[in-house]
C-alpha cells in the first residue's frame, strides 16, 4: 500500500514537472521567428561563401550553389520553428554527400529554475522549495 502511494506521488510530481516545463516553453514558441530566420539566413550566407572559397572541389560536386542556397533561404521564410530553420541548413550541406562537410547547429543554453527540486530519500519522494 505504501509503495503504491509513493509511486502515485512520484507520478504526480512528474506530471507537475512536465506541465511546468511545457508552460515555460510556450512563450518561446509563440514569439516571432523573425530574429531566428535572420540568423539562419546569415548562417546560410556565410556557409555559402565558405563553401565557394574553401571547398576542395571547385565544381562543388555539380551543385548549383547559388540556386540551391536561394531555394533554402526561401524555405526558411516558410519555417515554423527554429528546428526547421536549422534542418534546412543541414539539408543543404547534406546534399553534398561529403562526410567532412556537415552542419552542427549552435548549442542552446537554457537553465530554468522553478523554485523547487525533487529528491528521492529511501523509498519516498520529497519536494524541496528553494
Amino acid at each position: 500500500m505504501n509503495k503504491s502511494r509513493n509511486f502515485f506521488t512520484l507520478k504526480f510530481l512528474l506530471i507537475v514537472f512536465l506541465a511546468a516545463f511545457v508552460s515555460a516553453s510556450m512563450p518561446a514558441q509563440e514569439k516571432s521567428l523573425g530574429d531566428d530566420r535572420d540568423r539562419g539566413k546569415e548562417m546560410l550566407s556565410k556557409i555559402k561563401d565558405d563553401l565557394k572559397r574553401y571547398y576542395y572541389d571547385p565544381k562543388l560536386r555539380g551543385m548549383d550553389v547559388d540556386a540551391r542556397f536561394k531555394e533554402a533561404a526561401a524555405k526558411m521564410d516558410e519555417a515554423r520553428s527554429l528546428g526547421q530553420i536549422m534542418g534546412i541548413i543541414a539539408t543543404v550541406l547534406g546534399e553534398l554527400n561529403d562526410s567532412h562537410t556537415y552542419f552542427i547547429p549552435p548549442l542552446f543554453a537554457l537553465e530554468v529554475d522553478y523554485g523547487w527540486t525533487m529528491q528521492i530519500v529511501g523509498e519516498r519522494c520529497f519536494v524541496f522549495f528553494c
